[in-house]
């Protein structure tokens, strides 16, 4: 059995019951991925039924005049909207949508005021509180933006008019209005020690390893490695290569990352072979690679279901199944994701070169951002305490 990944109405899958197999399609809800049955497995019938379900899950939309609830304009959201928005993007407001469609998917969105949206606020916040790592405030109204951008897109496409939209705008973020949460920030970001990035080298795959060579030496972001495609590689000169589609890129700042002469051969190894719109670092390279080791062949057919590109949930899975697999033979060291590796990077800039130059290199818009990273205050209040314990010990004071 198959899942589609693609947002909508997917291809007929099979699931397995008790002495036969369902035929159907997986498609898209405002809480999740659901089985819509249409028969059995060797029905004669069963393409025609569905076709005539593709008919009717197509032509559903919004009539004027009709009563648009919360979870009819998810629903339409989740169609022709969410397939534009990038992967990342796509989990959040999925996450959003399963939350507040639990509760408020039977509501008129007319009734879904201020006060309603503040009801939405806290069930968020409870819920990353009850997370293993609780999630922050910041994650959490980010969140919420993404549940206002769904008002918004429904009131641009006329399918409501909703007078309520004005107040939920001004509803305050989570942590600056009058509500109390026990929710508390994330605890911050720690280097990844070079020794602990030795041990774990040899547990990743080929393409997981290369890809945190480049982070942790070009001080990348993990979705910016990830969204480089060749095209890139073929328009840089001397190492040098633009950066498209990265963080700051909405406010006019263009971004640059400098790769030594060893991180240039890993992306020109990666892109040999692929149109100049192919993506450096694919699923699907990753998936015949590990074919080659076991030197088997792999399907045409079988690479089509993975995606053509890398998102950081799923190399973030990936990295913690190799650390596992480290720590199941004996390894012992911290678990870590690929982020601090850019942490340790900037880290290391901002001691060798400043904290502005360190700035230009990562990327950030603001100068404060970097001085997180700083820890120059740090080491010379410590040399400054070692200075006078040692004139305490020559009796000076």
């Amino acid at each position: 059995m198959s899942r589609q990944k693609n947002p909508g109405c997917g291809e007929i899958s099979f699931k397995k019951r008790a002495g036969y197999y369902e035929a159907g399609v997986w498609i898209d809800t405002p809480t999740g991925k659901k089985f819509h049955r249409i028969g059995r497995k060797g029905d004669p019938d069963l393409q025609r039924k569905y076709v005539l379900f593709c008919q009717e899950y197509y032509s559903t939309s919004v009539q004027p005049g009709e009563t648009v609830y919360i979870s009819t304009l998810f629903r339409q959201y989740l169609e022709k909207r969410l397939p534009r928005l990038h992967t990342a993007d796509q989990h959040h407001v999925k996450t959003v949508m399963g939350l507040v469609a639990e509760k408020y998917g039977l509501t008129k969105v007319e009734d879904f005021d201020s006060v309603a949206y503040r009801c939405a606020q806290v069930l968020v916040a409870q819920h990353g509180e009850r997370q293993k790592r609780p999630w922050s405030f910041a994650y959490c109204n980010k969140l919420m933006k993404y549940l206002r951008a769904v008002f918004r897109w429904g009131v641009g496409r006329k399918l409501f008019i909703s007078a309520n939209l004005m107040e939920i705008e001004a509803v305050e973020p989570i942590g600056q209005g009058d509500e109390q949460y026990d929710l508390g920030e994330t605890t911050p970001r720690a280097d990844v020690p070079d020794w602990v990035l030795k041990k774990t080298l040899p547990y990743l795959t080929p393409m997981l390893a290369d890809i945190v060579k480049l982070i942790r030496g070009a001080c990348l972001r993990p979705c910016e490695l990830c969204r480089m495609r060749v095209q890139d590689l073929m328009e840089s000169e001397n190492g040098v290569v633009e950066i498209h589609g990265h963080k700051t890129a909405r406010f006019g700042i263009r971004r640059f990352a400098a790769f030594t002469p060893a991180e240039m051969a890993i992306l020109r190894r990666r892109a040999v072979g692929k149109g100049a719109d192919e993506h450096i670092f694919s699923p699907r390279d990753a998936v015949q690679e590990a074919w080659d080791s076991y030197q088997k062949r792999c399907r045409t057919e079988d690479l089509a279901r993975y995606a053509e590109e890398y998102n950081t949930h799923d190399l973030g899975r990936l990295l913690r199944r190799c650390l596992d697999r480290a720590r199941a033979a004996g390894e012992r060291f911290p678990y870590w994701t690929l982020y601090q590796l850019r942490h340790a990077s900037v880290t290391e800039n901002s001691r060798l070169f400043g904290v502005e130059t360190a700035s230009y290199i990562a990327g950030h818009k603001c100068i404060k951002t970097t001085a997180i990273y700083d820890h120059k205050a740090l080491s010379l209040a410590i040399m400054a305490a070692e200075e006078r314990a040692k004139r305490e010990e020559g009796g000076e004071w």
